[in-house]
This record gives C-alpha cells, structure tokens and sequence, in this order.
C-alpha cells in the first residue's frame, strides 16, 4: 500500500528524518506555489506575466548562500516551483568565532537598514551588546547552519513580496519545501543533471546555454568569461582557465570540483585578505578545523568541463526523445562514481518519480532506513538498477 502524503512529504517521513544538521549532508530541496500556479512564471491560462520574480528568487538565493553555512550547489528556477541542492556545512560554521556569526546574523537581520533596505554596517557597540547574550548567539550559530532556516528566510522573503505586488494575502508556496538526502557522489551528480536540465525537459530551453534560470548557466557564463580573461592577459594557456574574479556569475555558488578554484562563501566582514592578492579570502580569525578547507571544498570527483560535457550530452539525448547507449566518452566519469551507464537517460528521466525520501547505492538507503526506525525507503529497487 503506498504511503500516504502530508505537508511533511511522506507519511512517517518529516523533515528532521531526512535532514540532519549535525552532520555534513546533500539534499535536494524542492518547493511548489500553491495550486501549481504559475506565479513565477507566464500563465499559460490568464497570459500574466511573473517573469521578473524569478530575478528576485535568484537574488535571494545568491545573499543566503553568501551567509549561512550552506552550500548552493545546483539550483533552477522555473514558473511554478524550483529546485536547489544544498550541502549544510557543520564544519564550517562550528569554525567561525562568536563575532563572524554575529556580523552574518546582522547581514541576514539588520537592525538598521539604509534608504533601500540593505543592511547598514553594525557599530562595535551594537556587536557586543549583542555578544554579550551567549545563548542568543548559540541560537544564531544554529540557524546559519541549518537547511530549514536557509528555506524559511528564501520562502518568507519571497513570499511577502510577490503578494505585496498582487495585494494579496495568505499561502504563496505550497508548503514550506520538501527533500531528499542523496547519499552518495552518484546520486548527487544525477540528481544535478535533472535539475539543470529542467528548463530543456519543459522545452523553456534548447541548450543549457539557453537556460538562464539555471546554475549550469551561471557557471558557462563564468567560464566563458575567465577564458577571455585569461587569454586577454596572457596568464593561462588553453584550458587553463582557473583564475576567479568576484564578479564572476558563479563567484558565490560552490564549486564542482575542487580544482575549479571558486570560493565556497565570500565574507561579511570587512576583515579579510583582498582576493586580489590570494586564491581564497581568509578571516583573520584562525580556523577552528584546520583539516577543513572552509573556502573552497567541490561537491563532486569531476571538473566543471566535465560535467558540463556530460549536461550538455546528455540533454542532447534526451531532447531527441532516445534512449540510446552512453557515448563512449562518458562512462568512465558515471562508472568512476558508481552509476550503470545503461540505465543514465532512464534515469535522469524519472528521477522525480523515481526517487523519494533518499537516493544512493542500496547499502546507503539501508542505513538511512535503519537511522530513520524503517524497514525500507521507496525507491530501492530502482536504485539497484541505477548504481553499480
């Protein structure tokens, strides 16, 4: 008998059994507005036109990830709801003193704002009147780390602006979001694909350089402009293009790889190395995790080319309508990561129906059902099928 869904997700399946922020994680999260209206969108039914909210959604996105604990790995936007995968960062912010975490709270909640409602600059005073409340700042410590809070202040924000424009009141989004866990390197660059591929599979696009809504737009803008950079100064053979600039479309999302030299967060602080002069900005505040690359730290074992080789060849296979064999050029990165190349286009496919609570390698989704007090998680069986 299939399990009955609830604002939760799945019927004995809330949020807190599924995201854990006590723990490095990947999770793909997901929202609807309500009713499914196209309320970011062009409403094929009424004509209205919401475009210009995805701008909004996006901007949000890049201030959030610019502050929490959380990585912005993969994201797209569409008209009636969007995706994101999100990497929560314990580490990361178990590291940063009591003051960072206090000077990002106040970037996320001023309790002063300009004439444009930015955040104003907190004074020294107002930092300690504030650090001198440890459990307050425990408290903040917390939410910065958190994927739930990460959701509440995009959802919250967005909502209250889109219906001050329609003079409406009342529920925006569907609910507040639901998610997955993906265990492993193999279900992370799957789930990626689906999602960046999400504008083609809508035919909103034709080729992921077409789809501006996404995060595989964000990172061929950026690396077409570091190649014209780098062969403009003469700093970079062919290929070779790693340098980054805070400016690039990028600059603030996490990086593919490692090797892709971007900069996991840019700091709030004044207080810091000039990127001019240094691969990664550093806080003048020690590291509490020396081990921890805090700055830089990829999501999966490819480069950027990489993967936007295979996105690009893979939405070429499903845009025709095929399911025809991988190229021989692709297996060895899904079969270094654990994916059987026959069953990729199958399952970038149905990955949203074929996937619930958790998708990964069968020994991960049977851990994650014993951590969680279930006998099984839907979805095992096709994740036999898809991981080696």
């Amino acid at each position: 008998m299939p399990l009955k869904r609830t604002r939760r997700g799945v019927q004995g399946r809330p949020r807190r059994n599924v995201i854990d922020d006590s723990k490095v994680g990947v999770y793909h999260v997901w929202v609807r507005c309500v009713r499914q209206a196209y309320l970011c969108g062009t409403d094929p039914d009424t004509g209205q036109d919401f475009e210009h909210r995805k701008a909004w959604l996006f901007e949000r996105l890049e201030h959030l990830a610019r502050i929490f604990a959380i990585d912005a790995c993969v994201w797209a936007i569409l008209g009636s709801h969007y995706h994101l995968i999100l990497r929560n960062r314990p580490d990361l912010v178990s590291s940063w003193s009591d003051e960072e975490v206090v000077r990002r709270w106040w970037m996320l909640c001023p309790e002063r704002k300009d004439d444009e409602g930015r955040a104003l600059e907190p004074t020294d005073l107002e930092i300690r009147s504030i650090l001198a409340y440890p459990q307050k700042v425990a408290e903040y410590r917390r939410r910065l780390g958190s994927v739930s809070c990460f959701m509440k202040y995009i959802n919250e924000w967005f909502a209250r602006r889109a219906n001050k424009e329609d003079g409406a009141r009342g529920h925006f989004w569907e609910e507040r979001f639901r998610a997955r866990n993906l265990l492993d390197e193999g279900a992370i660059l799957a789930c990626s694909i689906y999602i960046d591929l999400n504008e083609i599979r809508a035919e909103l696009a034709a080729t992921p350089e077409d789809s501006p809504n996404t995060s595989a737009y964000r990172r061929i803008l950026a690396r077409v402009l570091r190649e014209a950079r780098a062969l403009e100064d003469g700093t970079a053979s062919l290929g070779d293009f790693t340098d980054y600039d805070p400016d690039d479309p990028d600059f603030w999302m996490c990086p593919v790889n490692e090797l892709d030299r971007a900069p996991l967060l840019a700091p709030v602080t004044a207080q810091t190395n000039s990127v001019e002069n240094s691969d990664t900005p550093i806080l003048t505040e020690p590291t509490a995790c020396p081990a921890v690359k805090p700055w830089r730290h990829g999501f999966l074992p490819v480069t950027a080319d990489q993967y936007l080789e295979l996105l690009d060849w893979t939405g070429r296979q499903l845009a025709a309508g095929k399911r025809g064999h991988i190229d021989v050029a692709y297996p060895p990165i899904l079969e270094r990561i654990g994916l059987r190349p026959g069953a990729w286009l199958d399952m970038i496919s149905e990955f949203e129906t074929w996937f619930h609570g958790a998708v990964g390698r069968v020994e991960g989704m049977v851990d994650q059902a014993a951590r969680t007090g279930r006998n099984w998680i839907q979805g095992v069986r096709r994740c036999r099928d898809a991981f080696t």
